[in-house]
Order: C-alpha cells, then structure tokens, then sequence
C-alpha cells in the first residue's frame, strides 16, 4: 500500500461541474483521508473523524464507569479521563471545527451532556470541552 494518495476537493454547491483530471498511475486516488490524526471527506467533512472520535471516547466512558464500580478512585478516573478521552476530544479541534456541520457540533454536545450525567468527571474538563469545538 502507498504512503501517498490524491484527493480531489469538492465543491457540492459550485452549480457548474468541473472535470476531474487526468489520474496519475502511481498515486492511489480517495474520496476520504486520514491527515496527522483528522479523518477528512473530499468536500471537507469531518463527520467520519467526529463519529470515530465521539465512539472511542464513549467506549472509553463505559470502561472508566466499569472502573468506577470496581472502586477506582476519582483522582484515578480523572487523570484517565483527562489523557483519554478530553485529548481525544481537543486533538487538532482548532484545524477541523471549522468544517464540522450542526449535526457533528450536536454529536459532541450529546456527548458531553452524557458525560456530565455520569458525575465521573471534574467539571472544569466539561468546561475545556464545551469551550474548545465551536
């Protein structure tokens, strides 16, 4: 598999359509790709890296709720939910909050709405959360 790939940029809403050009053999052509970490579409949409990201983050949560029955303390659930899921959350957020439509911003507040309903985090991650994708 090639380390190096082409991806055309889409404009959706340009009326006129523009003729894709020529495909060159030696590099693989996509319609999703995946740069430093951020999961992008050809017409620039997150929502493949907003889905994967708030499903690692919820798999995540359901493991520190396992951890929490089992009598992990909070300074513990903390510190885990601090490097897991709010670096997941905030990793790149300023480069791709900007492509991320209202139902990828609602997937996230769904999120975090869960999360403050577990009571297993310290508010102030909420607040970094909630301030960081706008």
């Amino acid at each position: 598999m090639a380390k190096t790939h082409e991806i055309i940029l889409v404009d959706r809403k340009r009326k006129q359509k523009v003729p894709e050009p020529v495909e060159i053999s030696q590099l693989q052509r996509v319609k999703v790709i995946n740069i430093l970490g951020v999961t992008i579409t050809n017409g620039l949409s997150v929502s493949p890296h907003v889905q994967s990201v708030i499903a690692s983050c919820a798999q995540v949560s359901y493991a520190l709720r396992v951890l929490r029955a089992h009598g992990l303390c909070d300074s513990a659930l903390h510190t885990i939910y601090r490097s897991a899921v709010v670096a997941k959350l905030l990793y790149a957020s300023c480069a791709w909050e900007g492509f991320a439509n209202t139902t990828d911003r609602y997937k996230i507040k769904s999120f975090i709405n869960t999360v403050k309903e577990m009571d297993t985090v310290h508010p102030i991650y909420l607040i970094l959360i909630i301030c960081a994708p706008q």
